[in-house]
């Protein structure tokens, strides 16, 4: 499952309005997945929901182990590419 696969699993997640997926270092896995996620007007989502619904649907070493994080927006081209390089800016 790719990045643009978890994506689209995300997308199905009921609350879930946007969703970017990149990778982050990992001590132990290497590189993990991590998600952005924008939540539908009025809808309040938790890492622990988010979490639970991809660990529900895909195999462990797709689980977000690098985390999820809540914006309001997801940046974008014009074109409506997701432009992960500015995502990754938002990293600590």
């Amino acid at each position: 499952m790719s990045a643009s696969e978890l994506e689209a699993l995300l997308l199905r997640m009921d609350g879930v309005s946007d969703a970017a997926v990149v990778g982050v270092a990992n001590e132990a896995l290497g590189e993990a997945p991590l998600a952005f996620v924008v939540a539908r007007d009025g809808v309040r989502l938790s890492e622990a929901e988010v979490r639970g619904f991809v660990e529900a649907k895909a195999a462990k070493h797709k689980w977000l182990a690098g985390g999820v994080v809540f914006l309001q927006q997801i940046p974008r081209s014009p074109a409506g590419k997701i432009l992960k390089k500015e995502l990754r800016k938002l990293l600590p």
